[in-house]
């Protein structure tokens, strides 16, 4: 009996708890099931609000750095304003294109774009914060109450969503490269970012294969608790980005596809709209030909493999034509350019010619006889060229010609302080051509000198003429060992090469000594000893009486034109700028590049620059006391007898320059590095249009004392190497300044054509490097991206349609969010192992290879399934491939640019840190703890201005090699988080698309970001400019510029600043956007959910709890799959895709535990 009532009491007892256990289990399953409802209400808020292409993502702490809810996750509707449709965008916009916070709350609320500002309702933690982390916030959500039928709470659910292309991934695994052209690539599209710069046991070095990592709690077993706990915030293990267009819907056009294609198959009308990249190439935009052009750069050169890279022009490859300028080139033509054109005025005295018997009369007519003791005075006019090669190449020509036009000075001559024409005492002086016997009259003669610019071959002219990556070279006429007054003139009145008194023999424009009927003969370097220079200084037959000797009476010299002065006497010159010609449409200067090919150089032009000014006089005159120079000199001091092969008393007097502008000269008055570069298709300044200092050159007059003093020639003696950068002095320029990359290798991302000039028309405004840049300009209103050039009868072949604009803000708004580069394709470069498209493709999507940009990687699409997918993509055409091949892969951690986490922008920005960097002449550089930005493919210099293959003189920063440490990547990384907030806090919304991101706003002067875009404001916020500014730069300001140098500005304050901005030594915008393009987004596509479920018996504390954490991807597949994936939203038929948007799918689901919120 005993035995069974203890059984009796034990089966109740086990009933009881029977009883309560399955009551528990029924309370978890719902919680579970409360959970399994969140997650899929937070599922249908991401289908909704982020299935559409053109979405946007940030944090709630980017619009409001004291929200109390700092780590929700909002979408918005993309806003996009259309450049060409004018006005000024309206940023009010973004704001009313907020759609929901994604979190668990009511609908009222989570809709409401200042819901995070406030405490949450009934909140539960998902995520705890991190103590020790200074500002750390947990992640929470409002509990949604669930009632049954009758009203009775039974239980309630919340969930939250993390944007997963916010946080760091930590599982991409390093890839070395195979070869230097992996080595180059990877500098715009880096293997993975530098996740060990946050959390040192993330070290591949240290830790192996952590691309095997799935989830991000496996690598809280692998580091301690506490520095995970501390960083867990800022990492992930799951992030792939879709290639999205964010403006229009739909994938991204693949360039790589377009710009590979030899063949007619791709129609850029057809497939962009426009031939050009935005308006019409009749407005100076650029045109995708052009890009293309740009791009096939890195098959044509020789010498690569040894790291040398040379372009050499074919013998017919230079086509010259009637016409020197063009707005929209559809070729990039790697010429050199003029960095400086100098014509040194100087005067010297020569013994008389030996012809009709004037030396005869000087031994027994002249008082005092002897024609020792008489000089006669010539003006020499000596043109000095310096080439420029702006590009990261090296260039071979066989030749090229520059052709002078009608220098803008005029001259009077004095004897004894009289004039030599009567003009001249009423300030009529007269040009060069005028002091020509068949000129001296004529008041419309005109003067133009030509030059054959080649290399010595042995003791004459001959060898191609080449130049070093951003080599400055110094050329001039040929002057040969042995010349001599004697041997120039021992042809009598037929002299070899300089003795230009007669306009017949066009001795400026072809060489007798080698029969060259092209121009002079010049080559590198500058003898002063010879010169083009002239006699016929006084007007036959008209000569002053004051100007004759009385012995000179009858013997012939009374009415020459030349004269034979006294060694005692003096002899004088005034000079002064002004117009030369009478020709009213022609300008007031010219300077023509010419390809050498066709000896009629009306039929020979490559390059026009022409110049016209208000008044020549003021406006190029550089002493403000006076615009005349005034010169007295003894005969006896400019002698130089018939057999001295020096210089003898030759003495300069004046220079006039045409120059590229540099940043530190005393006349510098311009930031040639934002607005004004010389690398342009030609050029017509008109200062009554726009003032000088906006244009391309300078022309200045200037007084000149001697050979050896500035504002003469300098140059190396050793190497012919003049300067540039800084200054076109030693005194802080350099003999080689690299301005823009030239492809070495195919583009890995848009980063590869940062440094490129994209942008080389004719037209006003002149915008080097225009993509990736943000700077506002000048001569465009701050509210605006166009205006209209000044004036009436413009020259449509220089000017086009005359209107400005805003190259780099269109050119960004173009090209980063509508187009990539998937780097598919058959690559023909010698840097890189010989690939066949099919079959890359094909080990591409079976996970065996990874692409020229190692960040891409496949994606399943239903439209794709089949195994043969390499081989049907293959067979597209050309333009189906650029158009589908976005929708098969995604970018393994895409980077949200609109994450306020410093930590993660420290990540980003140190995605080349360690990394080599390829060094001219094949070596590589390290950068051991440090990240470096070089601008070129094969960097001249390191840091340290070390390189074992070429050796600038002069100031090595200007060779385009930057690196920062860690203490500077995190000062940059705050103050972009900062730039970021203040943009967010503005706008109430994110940056919709990476050109916005990239570019100013456009809005009113002195608003924030209205003279640069984000980074470049972060960047001189960090200060790391500071110190180059100091050494090459001036401060410049609207105030303290003269009037007419400025004329147009339309935006002040981006005139100001200083002259040095952009330049080489300075770190820029650019330089971090390229190790970001292959990565940059403004959403994400991978997201990471935690739901929360409970159970309750009606208002009592919970019974039941359970928490739960998906990882959501995005597909390339629509929701409804009756649209194929490539079509944008314009395109699609179903009203279900047009509203949801893209697929998304569960790629992993696990439980949570209470330890784990």
């Amino acid at each position: 009996m005993i035995l069974l009532s203890l059984i009796a009491v034990g089966l109740l007892s086990l009933s009881s708890i029977t009883i309560r256990d399955s009551q528990a289990g029924q309370a978890e399953a719902l919680a579970k099931s409360n959970a399994r409802l969140a997650l899929a209400l937070a599922i249908g808020d991401l289908q909704k609000h982020l299935g559409s292409d053109r979405s946007a993502t940030a944090q709630s702490s980017l619009i409001n750095a004291q929200s109390t809810e700092p780590n929700l996750v909002g979408a918005w509707e993309t806003y996009h304003w259309d450049p060409e449709q004018g006005g000024s965008p309206d940023y009010t916009q973004k704001k009313q294109n907020f759609r929901k916070w994604l979190v668990s709350a009511p609908m009222s609320k989570a809709e409401n774009l200042d819901f995070p500002s406030a405490p949450l309702d009934a909140p539960i933690r998902l995520s705890s914060p991190t103590p020790s982390v200074s500002g750390s916030a947990p992640l929470r959500a409002s509990l949604v109450p669930i009632n049954d039928s009758e009203g009775v709470l039974t239980g309630g659910y919340a969930y939250t969503v993390v944007d997963n292309s916010m946080r760091v991934p930590i599982n991409i695994e390093e890839q070395e490269p195979e070869n230097i052209g992996e080595l180059i690539a990877h500098r715009s599209a880096p293997a993975r970012s530098r996740v060990e710069t946050l959390v040192t046991e993330l070290d591949p070095d240290s830790r192996g294969d952590l691309h095997k990592i799935n989830t991000l709690e496996t690598l809280g077993l692998i580091m301690d608790e506490s520095t995970f706990e501390e960083n867990k915030e800022h990492l992930t293990a799951h992030s792939l980005t879709l290639l999205t267009n964010p403006i229009d819907g739909g994938f991204k056009k693949d360039l790589t596809t377009a710009f590979e294609d030899d063949g007619n198959g791709i129609d850029f009308k057809q497939t962009f709209g426009s031939d050009s990249l935005y308006y019409q190439p009749n407005d100076g935009a650029p045109t995708w030909a052009y890009l293309k052009d740009h791009y096939q750069h890195y098959r044509s050169f020789s010498d690569v493999a040894g790291g040398t890279p040379k372009y050499t022009f074919s013998r017919n490859e230079l086509r010259g034509s009637a016409r020197g300028t063009d707005p929209s080139p559809e070729e990039e033509t790697l010429l050199p350019v003029i960095a400086k054109m100098q014509i040194i005025f100087s005067l010297v005295a020569h013994e008389a010619l030996n012809v009709d018997n004037r030396r005869q009369t000087l031994d027994t007519k002249a008082i005092p006889r002897g024609y020792r003791n008489y000089g006669c005075p010539n003006l020499v006019y000596d043109p000095v060229i310096t080439l420029y090669n702006p590009y990261d190449v090296a260039l071979q020509l066989d030749q090229l010609r520059i052709r002078v036009w009608d220098p803008p000075v005029a001259f009077g001559f004095k004897k004894n302080e009289v004039y030599l024409r009567s003009e001249h005492n009423d300030g009529d002086y007269h040009g060069i051509a005028r002091f020509q016997i068949a000129n001296q009259s004529d008041p419309d003669a005109r003067k133009w000198f030509t030059f054959v610019l080649r290399e010595m071959r042995g003791r004459n002219p001959g060898n191609p003429l080449t130049l070093e990556p951003g080599e400055v070279k110094v050329f001039s006429p040929w002057v040969e060992n042995n010349w001599s007054w004697q041997l120039e003139t021992s042809g009598g009145y037929s002299p070899r090469a300089f003795f230009d008194w007669n306009a017949g023999r066009e001795l400026g424009n072809k060489d007798n000594r080698t029969n060259n009927q092209m121009g002079v003969e010049t080559v590198p370097g500058w003898d002063v000893r010879a010169g083009l220079q002239t006699d016929h200084l006084a007007i036959s037959g008209k000569r002053p009486p004051g100007t004759i000797y009385p012995w000179e009476r009858g013997t012939g010299f009374d009415g020459a034109g030349w004269l034979a002065i006294h060694l005692n006497d003096t002899f004088g010159v005034t000079a002064k700028a002004q117009r030369t010609i009478t020709e009213r449409n022609s300008p007031d200067f010219q300077v023509d590049l010419l390809a050498g090919r066709d000896p009629t150089a009306e039929r020979d032009v490559l390059r026009s620059y022409k110049f016209r000014f208000g008044d020549v006089s003021s406006e190029i005159s550089t002493d403000d006391s006076t615009d005349e120079i005034e010169r007295t000199f003894r005969v006896r001091d400019l002698m130089q007898r018939d057999t001295d092969r020096s210089a003898g008393g030759k003495s300069p007097f004046a220079t006039l320059t045409m120059t590229a502008k540099t940043t530190s000269d005393s006349s510098d008055y311009s930031k040639p590095w934002v607005y004004s570069h010389p690398v342009v298709s030609g050029a017509d300044q008109d200062t009554t249009r726009v003032g000088n200092a906006l244009d391309t050159y300078d022309l200045r007059f200037e007084e000149v004392q001697d050979f050896n003093t500035l504002p003469g020639v300098e140059l190396n003696p050793t190497t012919n190497q003049s300067f540039y950068g800084a200054s076109s002095s030693s005194h802080g320029g350099s003999t080689h300044v690299p301005m823009f990359k030239v492809p070495v290798v195919p583009a890995s991302s848009l980063g590869s054509l940062l440094h490129s000039n994209l942008d080389p028309s004719s037209t006003l405004p002149r915008v080097p490097r225009p993509l990736g840049s943000s700077w506002a300009h000048p001569l465009l209103p701050s509210n605006g991206i166009s205006t209209q050039l000044s004036g009436t009868n413009l020259d449509q072949n220089t000017h086009g349609s005359g209107i400005l604009l805003d190259h780099s803000y269109l050119i960004n708004d173009a090209l980063w969010d509508r187009t990539f580069f998937s780097t598919a394709a058959s690559f023909d470069s010698p840097l890189l192992d010989p690939l066949n498209r099919a079959n890359l493709l094909e080990d591409f999507f079976q996970g065996n290879t990874r692409l020229l940009n190692p960040r891409l990687t496949p994606i399943s699409s239903k439209e794709y399934a089949s195994t043969d997918l390499a081989e049907e993509l293959d067979q597209l055409s050309e333009s189906e491939f650029m158009n589908r091949i976005g929708g098969t892969m995604a970018i393994r951690g895409g980077f949200n640019i609109n994450t306020d986490s410093k930590a993660a922008w420290q990540a980003v920005l140190t995605s080349l840190r360690d990394q080599e960097v390829a060094a001219w002449g094949g070596n590589t550089f390290g950068s051991s703890g440090r990240t470096s930005f070089p601008r070129h493919g094969f960097s001249l210099v390191d840091d340290q201005g070390s390189n074992e293959g070429i050796t600038p003189i002069g100031i090595a920063e200007w060779a385009g090699y930057r690196s920062l440490d860690d203490d500077d990547i995190d000062t940059l990384a705050t103050n972009i988080v900062n730039q970021l907030r203040l943009r967010g806090d503005e706008d109430q919304a994110p940056n919709m698309t990476v050109a916005e991101f990239v570019n100013r706003r456009i809005t009113r002067e002195g608003d924030l970001h209205s003279l640069k875009g984000i980074l470049e404001s972060a960047i001189e916020a960090s200060g790391f400019n500071q110190g180059a500014l100091d050494d090459y730069s001036k401060s410049i300001s609207e105030a303290s510029t003269p009037p007419t140098m400025i004329r147009g500005v339309a935006h002040g304050q981006a005139y100001n600043g200083e002259t040095a901005e952009g330049a080489p030594p300075m770190l820029s915008q650019s330089d971090l956007l390229a190790p970001l393009a292959a990565i940059m987004t403004t959403r994400g596509d991978t997201f990471r959910i935690r739901a929360y479920g409970e159970a309750r018996n009606g208002k009592n504390a919970p019974i039941a709890r359970a928490w739960c954490e998906a990882v959501i991807q995005r597909t390339p597949d629509y929701l409804d799959p009756s649209d194929q994936p490539h079509l944008r939203e314009d395109e699609l038929q179903s009203e279900t895709n047009v509203k949801f948007g893209r697929r998304f799918i569960v790629t992993s689901f696990r439980w949570l535990s209470s330890e784990e919120v």
